[in-house]
């Protein structure tokens, strides 16, 4: 079920985010969303 994946991604971002360097990875996948967006058939 997809149902179970979520949460278990939100936990992983939790964890990520105890780190000091979070910021700049939200940033980063934050910005790769955003591309991947705008260029749906690039791939990075």
């Amino acid at each position: 079920m997809p149902r179970r994946i979520k949460p278990c991604y939100l936990e992983l971002l939790l964890e990520i985010g105890n780190f000091s360097h979070s910021a700049q990875l939200y940033r980063y996948i934050y910005l790769r969303k955003i591309y991947l967006r705008k260029h749906p058939f690039s791939r990075i």
